[in-house]
């Protein structure tokens, strides 16, 4: 059944306002039949919940200890690792929920309940293709994703300025191919390529061979994802749902990039920010205000009648 709330943040009128903070009474339980049946609710971090400068927004609190006191389970859904996804939530209420490295792996109640490792050969052509593109001429590196740990080449402070919050455990080794006796190729769940360049223009064309062997994903301004073909945020919160017995319409989602695309499928309330990539703007069903008004919080507060 379709819900009965037709992008309440859309103002077709004003394209230069694409919100309005009066329509977050539309979402309001008593105006919102879906609003009282949620039971989880899943968000992108960078650029969707956490404002400009990479902090949670205020009165998150709150609305966090609202949904665990009605039993709505919150799980974040990012290209991070999962360690440092956990930094960020120490004592977030109810069940822990974590969908990490854009799908690849999900932790719930400190338990791994989904993986999907990478082909090492995959790894191992990545890797050589960065080298490749390096030497070219393209700023970039990769690091080599395990649950536990990622795994970089590069020792430079500038690339580990850039690593450091997404991949709070990670080890520098001088060779990826060879580090460990060839064990850092086993077991990857994805290779993250940096680029210190815009990566929709400068890094996917020149990595958009690999589509054949892998899934590529342009998952933030400056990094490309390489997973097992068909693993996304969208498969993993799909396996989260099934594991739960969670429906479409009792799940709302929040994303910002192209990363987030495959989620919107996955709950009749989806919501693009305001200041999301136009594609993701396309695929959700609502536009929220932006990260930098701590749109999340807006909507959730709107949802949850707070």
């Amino acid at each position: 059944m379709t819900h009965a709330i037709d992008h309440p943040f859309r103002d077709p009128a004003a394209h230069d306002n694409p919100h309005r903070p009066d329509d977050l009474r539309r979402l309001r339980p008593e105006a919102n039949p879906l609003a009282s049946r949620i039971r989880l609710v899943v968000t992108d971090m960078d650029g969707t919940l956490l404002r400009p400068d990479h902090h949670l927004p205020e009165g998150l609190e709150p609305v966090l200890q609202t949904m665990a006191h009605r039993d709505i389970i919150f799980a974040p859904a990012s290209g991070r690792q999962c360690a440092a996804l956990a930094a960020q939530f120490p004592t977030v209420p109810g069940h822990s929920l974590i969908i990490a490295e854009n799908g690849t792996n999900v932790v719930m109640d400190d338990e791994l309940i989904y993986s999907t490792p990478l082909d090492p050969r995959v790894v191992r052509r990545t890797i050589i293709r960065v080298r490749e593109l390096r030497a070219a001429g393209i700023d970039c590196a990769a690091v080599v994703c395990h649950p536990e740990c990622g795994y970089v080449e590069r020792d430079d402070e500038p690339f580990l300025r850039e690593v450091t919050p997404y991949y709070l455990s990670h080890e520098i080794t001088t060779d990826l191919v060879n580090a460990h006796h060839g064990a850092v190729c086993e077991g990857a769940v994805k290779v993250a390529i940096h680029c210190f360049d815009d990566a929709e223009t400068v890094l996917a064309p020149r990595v958009a061979d690999f589509a054949e062997l892998c899934q590529v994903t342009v998952s933030g301004q400056h990094w490309i994802d390489m997973s097992n073909v068909g693993t996304n945020k969208g498969s993993a919160l799909s396996q989260v749902q099934g594991r739960l017995g969670i429906s479409r319409d009792e799940t709302v989602v929040f994303g910002d990039y192209l990363n987030d695309l495959a989620m919107m499928d996955c709950a009749t309330m989806s919501f693009a920010m305001a200041n999301a990539h136009p594609q993701v703007i396309d695929k959700a069903a609502y536009l929220a205000p932006p990260n930098t008004e701590d749109g999340v919080v807006q909507v959730l507060s709107a949802l949850l009648g707070l």
